[in-house]
């Protein structure tokens, strides 16, 4: 436990913390962090419902989840929809920043402009921050 807190401490910063955040907390599955929409997002109920993945290493969204089990509703900690609140204050101010070239496809871990992000920067930035906290 006590590495995760070191690890997400080390993350705090950066654009995919949330992703780290939800995977420590929820156990989705890489595939269905990234293709999480907002509208998945039950606020006022604490829920998240799994129904789109993106491929892997690709920057295609899939309709559906890798079996029929995997589509469901997960119920969310306080903690955990305080942080997706902030880090929507974030995306809304990099959607400003971006201006017409922003691209909503309603995501909530997407790259500056809005666009699906591919699995492969995710996993580049999991290793850069595992090695700056120096964990295992």
């Amino acid at each position: 436990m006590r590495e995760l807190n070191v690890f997400l401490w080390s993350a705090r910063e950066t654009r995919y913390q949330i992703a780290f955040f939800i995977a420590a907390w929820t156990g989705m599955r890489q595939s269905e962090i990234l293709g999480m929409r907002w509208k998945d997002i039950d606020f006022d109920n604490k829920m998240l419902r799994v129904v789109q993945t993106l491929r892997h290493n690709s920057t295609e969204l899939i309709s559906t989840t890798k079996t029929k089990a995997s589509n469901r509703n997960i119920a969310l900690s306080d903690q955990t929809i305080e942080a997706l609140q902030k880090h929507r204050r974030r995306q809304i101010k990099e959607r400003l920043h971006a201006g017409e070239v922003y691209n909503n496809h309603d995501l909530v871990v997407c790259t500056a402009v809005g666009t699906p992000l591919n699995s492969r920067n995710l996993n580049r930035a999991l290793y850069n921050l595992i090695k700056k906290a120096k964990i295992k």
